[in-house]
Parts: C-alpha cells; sequence; structure tokens
C-alpha cells in the first residue's frame, strides 16, 4: 500500500500518442511501501476502470477522453501478444483473427466484471462451478483465482508447488498437458500450455495461475495474451477474439 494525498488543484496537460488532454487531475503518492516502483521500470498507474472506483469521485483519464470529444468510439482495446498496443477509440483488426464475442459487463463492481459459465480441463468442469464472475484485468500479470480452485487446476495440468510462491512446470511435458477452457457466454476460450507457462532463465518453467488474495477470478495478461480484448464503455461490455 502507499500513503496517497489528491490535491484538486493539480491538473496537468497530458499527451498521449495524439491525444492531448487539458487539466486532467493527478493523484500524487507521497510515500510507497514495498518495491514495485524500484523494481520495475513504469513511474504511475493510468486507471481504465469505471470512474466509481476513482479516488475522491476525480474524473479518470478515458472518461476525460469521452467528455472531450477525443474518441471515435468510446472503447479501447488491448493487444498482448506479439508485441503490446493500447488502442483508444477503436480496434485494431490485423490484431484478431474470427469474430468478435460480446459479454455484458457487471459495471457496478466498478471493474470490468463478467461472467464464467466454467472452467474445463480434458472436458470435465474443475472449478467454477454452477458459475462465477471474474475481472478481465491489464494490470495483473497472471491469472488469478481462488486458492481451493487454483490447486485443483494446477493438480490437473501436472504443476508441482514450490516454497517460494510459484508452482514450477516440466518444460520438456508441454506437448502433453493439456488447455485449461475457460467458457464465458457460452463460447469456448482454451488456453494451451504454451499460454499459460511462463519461462525464466533462473527458474525455468513455472505456471501463469495464481492466488488471488479476496478469493477471486482475476483473467490478467495470462488471459489477454491469448485473446484480443475490447473495452466497450458506450454499451458495458467486453469484446474476446483469438489474437494473432
Amino acid at each position: 500500500s502507499s500513503t496517497k494525498s489528491w490535491d484538486p488543484e493539480v491538473n496537468v496537460n497530458e499527451i498521449v500518442s495524439s491525444l492531448s488532454i487539458s487539466h486532467q487531475g493527478f493523484g500524487l503518492s507521497t510515500t510507497e511501501s514495498g518495491k514495485a516502483f524500484v523494481n520495475m521500470t513504469f513511474d504511475g498507474i493510468l486507471g481504465l476502470a469505471y470512474p466509481s472506483l476513482s479516488e475522491e469521485k476525480a474524473t479518470p483519464f478515458f472518461d476525460s477522453l469521452m467528455k472531450e470529444g477525443l474518441l471515435e468510439k468510446h472503447q479501447f482495446s488491448v493487444y498482448l501478444s506479439r508485441g503490446s498496443e493500447f488502442i483508444f477509440g477503436g480496434i485494431d483488426q490485423s490484431h484478431y483473427t474470427g469474430r468478435i464475442n460480446w459479454i455484458p459487463v457487471n459495471y457496478q463492481s466498478g471493474f470490468w466484471q463478467i461472467a464464467l459459465d466454467s472452467i474445463l480441463v480434458d472436458g470435465t468442469e474443475i472449478a467454477c462451478k454452477g458459475g462465477c464472475h471474474g475481472i478481465i484485468d491489464t494490470g495483473t500479470s497472471l491469472l488469478l483465482g481462488p486458492k481451493y480452485e487454483m490447486i485443483k487446476i494446477e493438480k490437473a495440468i501436472g504443476a508441482t508447488p514450490t516454497h517460494f510462491g510459484i508452482s514450477e512446470i516440466n518444460c520438456s511435458e508441454l506437448s502433453n498437458m493439456p488447455d485449461v477452457v475457460f467458457v464465458i457466454n457460452g463460447i469456448h476460450y482454451p488456453l494451451p500450455p504454451s499460454a499459460y507457462t511462463l519461462k525464466d532463465k533462473q527458474v525455468g518453467c513455472f505456471s501463469g495461475f495464481g492466488y488471488s488474495f479476496d478469493g477471486s477470478w482475476n483473467l490478467g495478461d495470462v488471459f489477454i495474451r491469448e485473446y484480443y480484448s475490447i473495452f466497450d464503455r458506450e454499451n458495458n461490455q467486453v469484446g474476446l477474439a483469438k489474437a494473432v
């Protein structure tokens, strides 16, 4: 956590690519615990959730874009597969194949929260039985879920928990490992072993699944790298298509 201050008089002119916003309010961090901003190369966080999550009811960046009429469409899209790209105001058709499937958002939560039907491994429902809710979140590197559910998934894919908080995967066994399939709005979204296995020179191969602190499902970058994601504020929906 960090100590934050919000001063409505602190405004800047913000320029992102060719989009320029005047008088965008900023929250300033005065002290920071942990080492996130020490070890990482970023200098701040650009929140793209709904305004209800904003500190001090400040107008978020994307809402400023909409209010100033700078966008052709009130949506942004995210591509994290071969390279990375954010598009404010539309989509890039070269980043996906097939159709876009649209899923309603429970925006009352403030997050980009959607309903999940179930999670399958080898055709068997292994988690999210009877349905659950998950958040599509670009700010989360892994794919997180309740610990008791993730333990079942890791066992099914053959991952071995360690004392370091990660689950190891045998790099030579990827071709024999199953897909983990997320069923969303009746559509199957498989994650193959190549998608949920992460590699590190020192650690080797390890699982891209992790435990959430609050027991929620969080479909982070592990999922988004596989599926081009469109966040539509005008219609309160998320679009998913197979990334290329």
